[in-house]
């Protein structure tokens, strides 16, 4: 059993195959930090964050956000609940938001004012986006984002979201 303890804890820490040989491939290390200017580019990785999750997602968006996320992410989104994934969205709920929150797979939950746009994803991924302009659209190259596969950044971030998200008011 002290055996089995110390291999279970190796596994937990152990970096995934998938990760390392992507590593090997590319030359570029797996907690590599990129930063990326403008919503477009963005878009492009987003589908490979919901597509990629195998355990859970957590995100805080703005109410502009989840509209987007519900126009141009969808079908990724909906492929992650029916994997089994948790999807979890922190936004503030309004008007111009509110049919599209009860559409949207996964749990969502409201807060009065959103100041920080990130999602968390398996504990592998985070993603941190200085959004410049709320518009509907997938163009605005002024936004920034910062994309993450460092272990002990996206837990510190995880443990924001997960207190945000047991503060936040429930839909239904």
């Amino acid at each position: 059993s002290m055996f089995r303890s110390f291999l279970e804890a190796e596994w937990g820490i152990a970096t995934p195959a998938e990760a390392k040989i992507r590593e090997l491939e590319t030359g570029r290390p797996a907690e590599e930090i990129v930063l990326m200017r403008g919503r477009e580019g963005l878009y492009k990785i987003l589908p490979d964050f919901y597509d990629e999750a195998k355990k859970d997602a957590i995100i805080i968006t703005s109410p502009n956000g989840i509209i987007r996320m519900h126009k141009y992410l969808d079908k990724h989104i909906e492929g992650a609940a029916a994997r089994g994934v948790r999807m979890r969205v922190i936004t503030t709920i309004n008007r111009d938001n509110m049919e599209v929150a009860k559409k949207l797979a996964g749990e969502i939950r409201h807060v009065d004012k959103v100041h920080a746009v990130a999602g968390c994803r398996d504990d592998q991924m985070l993603i941190l986006i200085d959004l410049k302009n709320d518009s509907l659209t997938r163009n605005s190259p002024d936004d920034v984002a910062l994309v993450t596969k460092n272990s002990d950044t996206i837990k510190m971030v995880r443990q924001m979201l997960e207190s945000m998200w047991e503060h936040a008011i429930p839909l239904s």
